[in-house]
């Protein structure tokens, strides 16, 4: 009964099928957070949480889980934290560490789908090329002032390579991220791996949603689903 009100939408098979999966988190921050979270209530039974930062002053605007008790401490281990909270029984695998620095733990090499919840382009394009390697679909998130970015990246698109090109730095890094973006771009992250998950129609494969929260226009911009 813990989540049973997710049933009503998704149906009785719904904990059956993500239960299947292990999702890997790469960033805990502003989305990072808000992703994990929501895969908690929806009934995941194993994430893997990865981010080499600790939880400063400058989060407490917009990071989940930030408070003045968690400053200074990893974010993977305050956020592993307050998940069992919400459910004792989920696996948590957690790592302060970049990425790149753990990509050939047997564990890492055992994902079923990776979240993009990084700030910057080099390692938004080093997640493509790494969920090409294993044949696992990327859920691609990014944010900045009022406006924030979705997709699902299928192995071999190469979507973000010829999106970003020669770019190293996303408009977050201008703009900045208000309190009220991070939680918007990422539930509808979750709503995108719901959809992949359940092979519902209307999902953003390869397929690029900008959001423009400030006047509501909802568009894609960038579309290789048929390349």
């Amino acid at each position: 009964m813990r989540f049973s009100e997710n049933l009503k939408l998704l149906g009785e098979d719904h904990y059956k099928i993500i239960e299947e999966y292990t999702f890997l988190i790469v960033g805990l921050g502003g989305l990072g957070g808000f992703i994990a979270n929501a895969l908690t209530r929806l009934g995941a039974t194993h994430l893997i949480l990865v981010d080499k930062d600790v939880f400063e002053e400058s989060n407490l605007n917009r990071q989940l889980f930030s408070n003045e008790d968690a400053i200074d401490k990893p974010k993977v281990e305050v956020v592993k934290t307050e998940l069992l909270k919400i459910n004792p029984k989920i696996r948590i695998d957690s790592f302060v560490s970049e990425i790149q620095a753990i990509a050939e733990e047997k564990i890492i090499l055992e994902v079923d789908m990776v979240f993009d919840a990084v700030d910057n382009i080099k390692t938004r394009l080093w997640l493509e090329d790494f969920t090409t390697n294993l044949n696992v679909p990327l859920v691609h998130g990014a944010i900045g002032g009022w406006y924030g970015e979705v997709a699902i990246v299928t192995p071999g698109s190469n979507m973000l390579h010829t999106l970003y090109g020669n770019k190293e730095k996303g408009v977050e890094k201008t703009l900045g991220s208000p309190t009220f973006i991070p939680p918007i771009i990422a539930n509808l992250m979750v709503t995108e791996c719901v959809k992949w998950i359940h092979k519902m129609e209307g999902t953003l494969l390869n397929k690029l949603l900008f959001i423009d929260i400030k006047n509501h226009t909802y568009s894609i911009v960038f579309d290789l689903s048929n390349k």
